[in-house]
């Protein structure tokens, strides 16, 4: 005995749905990519800026803020398939009379599985996060260390 299912559905309105759905799965899988990049972006900018401020609060020089900075850029590398690693795009460390300012900026590149369904953007250009951290240190000018905490970082 046999049973024959009678439906009404057509092929092509099946061939529709399946196609809505992976352009659905892409749009879905673009904005995932792009927030854990941002996310991720981030993260490493505040450890980066956090590892900066501690050296400069301890009064350390300008050499010395920086290699705090490339020994904690080395300690958070991550490349994926979709995320490139951060790198570190800007760093100042500027004093002026009692205040010491450390701005870190990075950046890392989010590869999208379809970067066509991103309006509004060149295509043919990579997606591209920035994060931009500022701290301040009160800088005592006899021992030319820090003396209180006046950070942006977490």
């Amino acid at each position: 005995m046999t049973t024959k299912i009678k439906s009404d559905v057509n092929v092509g309105e099946l061939a529709l749905g399946v196609l809505l759905m992976c352009i659905l799965a892409l749009f879905t899988a673009n904005i995932l990519i792009y927030e854990v990049s941002v996310k991720h972006n981030e993260n490493v900018c505040a450890a980066i800026l956090k590892a900066a401020y501690e050296a400069a609060k301890d009064g350390k020089d300008k050499n010395t803020v920086l290699g705090a900075v490339k020994s904690e850029m080395m300690r958070h590398y991550f490349q994926g398939l979709f995320i490139t690693a951060p790198k570190v795009v800007k760093f100042t460390d500027e004093t002026k009379s009692d205040q010491r300012r450390i701005t870190v900026q990075t950046s890392a590149v989010a590869r999208v599985p379809a970067p066509g369904l991103i309006i509004g953007r060149d295509n043919k250009a990579p997606l591209t996060v920035n994060c931009t951290y500022v701290a301040e240190v009160i800088v005592d000018a006899d021992t030319k260390e820090g003396v209180k905490d006046k950070s942006g970082a977490k």
